[in-house]
């Protein structure tokens, strides 16, 4: 009994100390999760500051080189427009020395918008219908507008270089004349440059992957390999485009999670059609991935050895403290519960107005005696024997069993009608009977045991079942040896 209870106490203990412990580090792996996704995000968040602030640098800059450029593009291409007056078959101009003497690129489009003649070879035959639909339709719109339009710094189709573009038409409008300017070798791009930004913020931040700045035809600066794009790029672009607004889109490549952010960029200095740029930065979730393993690790690790030490302390506890309760409801010689433990649950069945309960009485018959002719250590050892065989006796049963000191015993039974009471009676005589022939120590001695019953028939009747067993018990002994009595109210037969 006193191993029962005492490992009830160190489950209900080491269960609270798992709970406890648990919660805590579950709300310390949960503060850790956030830390790392705070984190994480707070990277994303400065370099897509570092990007914009370096944008907006590089524009402020290239503004003041603008001027000087753009008033070349302006009178060279008004120089082109009067030269196609003169001579409207380009078939007959010399690209390459053209292209020497102004050092800029020149190109042809016609009505459709394609490159008919460049001193660019690999350019001619490039569709702006088809690789640029943005700037196709702008273009449209310039050759019925008329006028130079200077832009501000876009990329090569080819060659994804950043470069500056004119545009003028020639006066029958049939076809358009544009120059390109090459930056790359200006100090002043050497310096400041859209690819220099997105090494720059890639090397400083561990956690992104990529970065590209996009024209406003959805290209990206200093990059012509387009097979690596991501497949949502487009519609991206075409939607941070049309709402300005910040887009963040999942993506998962070869096995691999992605984040691909667009920021919307406008420059405050250059007021042509490539005044609106898109950021796209690509970081992936693998740093994340690798901190949120790593606190999980930690956190089982930490788990197993509050278990272990839950574990540990819960015995020790349960040890020390189930001491003060046995001996408060549990009798030291025998293991049985006490009268304090009886009167609990007595209490505790008529509360639940339990009716059908049966209580045996059980005493050993001049005890006094019995006790001087074996002496004290064997009459512990009876008062044990008697112990274990009413233990043992209703184990398969529903009840329990109570020693009050001494040589009282008690035994409470439930759902019991008057026969079972009979017949329980009579098995519990013969086997303690036979416990104790069977033991030599005892042979010698004459013992034998009185029993009374009380069977509660109502349940107000719970609560003086023990009452009527000792008076059942005092009638068992005017009957001899070894025998029992069941209590019937208002009669003592």
């Amino acid at each position: 009994m006193k191993l029962i209870y005492r490992t009830k106490l160190f489950i209900v203990l080491f269960i609270s100390a798992v709970l406890l412990m648990g919660t805590i580090l579950i709300l310390d792996y949960q503060r850790l999760k956030k830390e790392a996704v705070e984190h994480n995000e707070q990277q994303v968040s400065q370099a897509t500051d570092t990007v914009l602030y370096a944008l907006d640098s590089i524009d402020r800059a290239y503004h003041y080189m603008d001027r000087e450029i753009g008033i070349k593009m302006e009178e060279y291409s008004e120089d082109l427009q009067k030269k196609y007056d003169k001579e409207s078959d380009f078939s007959k101009w010399d690209f390459d020395k053209i292209a020497e003497e102004l050092g800029m690129d020149i190109y042809i489009l016609n009505d459709e918008n394609e490159i008919i003649y460049s001193n660019l070879d690999d350019e001619v035959g490039i569709e702006f219908a088809e690789c640029c639909v943005s700037l196709n339709e702008v273009l449209h719109e310039r050759r019925k507008t008329g006028g130079i339009f200077i832009e501000g710094i876009d990329r090569e189709q080819l060659t994804g270089e950043a470069k500056k573009f004119s545009y003028i038409a020639t006066k029958d409008n049939k076809y358009l004349i544009e120059l390109g300017y090459g930056l790359k070798n200006e100090v002043l791009f050497q310096n400041f440059n859209f690819e220099s930004v997105a090494d720059d913020v890639v090397g400083q931040f561990p956690i992104i992957e990529d970065l590209y700045v996009l024209n406003y035809g959805g290209m990206p600066y200093g990059n012509t390999n387009t097979d690596n794009k991501p497949s949502i790029r487009r519609d991206a672009f075409e939607e941070v485009r049309e709402t300005n607004e910040i887009l963040e889109i999942e993506q998962t490549e070869e096995g691999d999670n992605y984040t691909y952010r667009y920021i919307p960029y406008k420059s405050d200095y250059d007021e042509s059609s490539t005044q609106k740029k898109i950021v796209e930065i690509q970081y992936s979730h693998h740093i994340l991935d690798k901190v949120l393993k790593k606190n999980l690790n930690m956190f089982l690790i930490q788990f197993l050895i509050g278990l272990i030490l839950s574990g540990g302390i819960a015995y020790a506890l349960a040890h020390v403290l189930s001491k003060p309760v046995q001996l408060a409801y549990f009798d030291q010689l025998t293991g049985l519960r006490n009268r304090a433990s009886f009167d609990i649950n007595m209490k505790k069945l008529h509360d639940k107005k339990q009716s059908s309960v049966a209580l045996f009485y059980i005493d050993i018959d001049k005890f006094k005696s019995i006790n001087a002719f074996l002496g004290y250590e064997l009459s512990d050892e009876l008062l044990r024997t008697i112990a274990q065989v009413l233990q043992s006796f209703i184990e398969e049963e529903v009840g329990e069993v109570y020693r009050f000191g001494g040589d009282e015993f008690v035994m409470v039974m439930q759902d019991m009608t008057e026969s079972d009471v009979e017949y329980f009676s009579t098995a519990l005589l013969e086997k303690i009977d036979e416990a104790i022939k069977s033991d030599e120590q005892f042979k010698e001695a004459k013992i034998s045991i009185s029993v009374g019953v009380s069977l509660a028939s109502e349940q107000e009747d719970v609560i003086d079942l023990y009452n009527q067993a000792d008076s059942a018990l005092l009638e068992a002994k005017t009957k001899g040896h070894n025998h029992f009595h069941i209590y019937v109210e208002d009669t003592n037969e």
